[in-house]
């Protein structure tokens, strides 16, 4: 495949009950040192996109001994996480990579961990990448995104896909999946018909730069969510670019005003979760009680 062949694996994932949307990214996972660190100028403790000049720590993670790989990105993460909590839950990740080594790496993890996939692939631009460099106990991320922003209309159309989304029982899709050439076309499409077949849609906001950068789209978005996620970070950016500086860093107050917030489905509540580093989740639901995983949607979605 990466020898300039356009072979293309069969796609898999029609029957698949969950299905994630985002930008699919080889992690490679390193010891480094600062002096490296100071080579390509990386900040440690950074997480940031290649410049040009730092392009060459890819190829030369790739022809390491040393380097270990994970087939990542948030999205597909969290549909791996599924996969180990759920073994006997069929999950499927979409999105676009190229047709080089990486590409292969990529499938090859993903496969050992038991997710189904329907990429749309590219032969002329590189599958996405994410260098994770450990110095002193801290990591260090620099990603270049290659095909996982080229995901087009035309794939999220073909009939492989439309028979995934129709089929599934619950989608998510990441924060950085409105940062593709399709979007917020791509994945309102999957919104839209989660909201007509009553099927959990869950969203999760990933980064700060997020709600800066694609706040309309996120305000589009939004009424679908059945489920939101994101750290305090994460929900501080949303706040100020729904509402200014009115809620000034009060969490509960911003939750609260989420689950207030329109929503297209009326048959059951939005849920939103905010995780808090290594201290206790916070989540807001309007309605009195919980626990919140037994509700008898959640549990539709996800088993029945």
């Amino acid at each position: 495949m990466h020898n300039g062949a356009a072979a293309k694996l069969e796609p898999k994932g029609h029957a698949a009950r969950g299905l994630f949307f985002g930008h699919p990214l080889l992690d490679m996972l390193t010891s480094s040192s600062e002096e490296i660190l100071a080579s390509y100028g990386i900040s440690e403790g950074s997480v940031a996109l290649a410049e040009s000049e730092q392009m060459p720590i890819f190829t030369t993670l790739l022809s390491s001994e040393n380097t270990v790989y994970h087939a990542g990105g948030s999205a597909m993460n969290t549909a791996r996480t599924m996969k180990w909590i759920c073994p006997e839950m069929s999950v499927c990740f979409l999105g676009a990579i190229g047709c080089d080594r990486v590409c292969e790496i990529l499938t090859r993890e993903l496969d050992a961990a038991g997710v189904e996939h329907l990429f749309e692939y590219h032969d002329k631009i590189p599958t996405g990448v994410c260098a994770s460099l450990v110095v002193n106990k801290e990591r260090s991320m620099l990603a270049s995104l290659g095909a996982a922003t080229q995901l087009s209309f035309e794939h999220m159309k073909s009939l492989e896909v439309e028979r995934a989304i129709k089929n599934a029982g619950f989608y998510y899709t990441e924060g950085f999946f409105l940062n593709t050439i399709s979007s917020p076309t791509n994945i309102m499409l999957v919104a839209e018909h989660a909201q007509r077949e009553e099927k959990l849609f869950c969203l999760n906001l990933n980064a700060p730069y997020i709600s800066t950068a694609f706040g309309d789209r996120l305000r589009l978005l939004l009424p679908y969510a059945d489920i939101l996620f994101g750290c305090k970070e994460d929900f501080f950016a949303f706040s100020d670019m729904m509402w200014g500086g009115e809620v000034m860093g009060d969490i509960k107050e911003i939750l609260m005003r989420l689950v207030q917030l329109p929503k297209k489905s009326v048959s059951h509540p939005r849920l939103v979760v905010c995780t808090c580093g290594g201290k206790k989740l916070l989540w807001g639901l309007k309605m009195a009680s919980l626990p919140t995983l037994c509700r008898p949607w959640i549990r539709r979605a996800l088993w029945m």
